[in-house]
């Protein structure tokens, strides 16, 4: 599929780019516009899919950054990496199949972010993988969320998520700001069936 002037690959196993990728897009870049302009350093994205959101991040932004994706389906590695690789960014970004952010070590990163599965549906096979996230949504962006806050170094550590009215939302605010220093919601957008927004944790 053309998005733009990227083209991302997928397949049926894979989360399709859709509202919520671009409001994470979007987000990540207005705070990296925040920063100084010869920002350098890696970012990491966990369960990157098709890949969309690192590729914007890094055809879109003047920073000298490095992403690494990770994804626990093989199918969402693939297409991230083919991904990656059509629009000719491969130089500058690892794909690693990972449970969440598991295979890193501790604070390496400064920037993290992810768009987790929020459904509150429990259906953890091929398919459903891309948008369960546990009885009430917050199974998965929980896992993501304590792995983030671990890889990050601490206060320098900027942590952007999804977030959606489909979820417990008040056992994510609680778990974030016992965990970091404040949550910031960037950009919402509001659906017949629910209001997907963007959230920035600063640690």
């Amino acid at each position: 599929m053309i998005i733009g002037d990227l083209v991302i690959l997928a397949n049926e196993h894979v989360y399709e780019p859709a509202e919520d990728s671009y409001v994470l897009a979007k987000t990540v870049e207005s705070y990296l516009e925040e920063l100084c302009d010869t920002h350098r350093g890696v970012f990491v994205e966990v369960g990157s899919g098709s890949g969309y959101v690192s590729i914007y991040l890094l055809t879109h932004t003047n920073h000298r950054l490095y992403g690494v994706l990770t994804d626990i389906s093989p199918c969402a590695v693939s297409a991230s990496w083919s991904s990656v690789k059509r629009n000719s960014l491969d130089m500058h970004v690892d794909v690693v199949q990972c449970n969440s952010a598991q295979c890193f070590r501790s604070s390496f990163t400064s920037i993290v972010f992810f768009n987790p599965p929020y459904l509150p549906v429990e259906e953890f096979n091929d398919i459903g993988i891309a948008w369960s996230g546990g009885s009430d949504g917050t199974v998965v962006w929980r896992e993501f969320f304590t792995d983030a806050t671990r890889i990050c170094i601490k206060n320098l550590c900027t942590i952007t998520f999804i977030l959606s009215s489909a979820q417990n939302l008040l056992k994510i605010l609680d778990v974030a700001l016992n965990t970091c220093n404040d949550i910031e919601i960037r950009e919402c957008n509001v659906f017949f069936y629910e209001t997907i927004c963007s959230a920035v944790v600063r640690c």
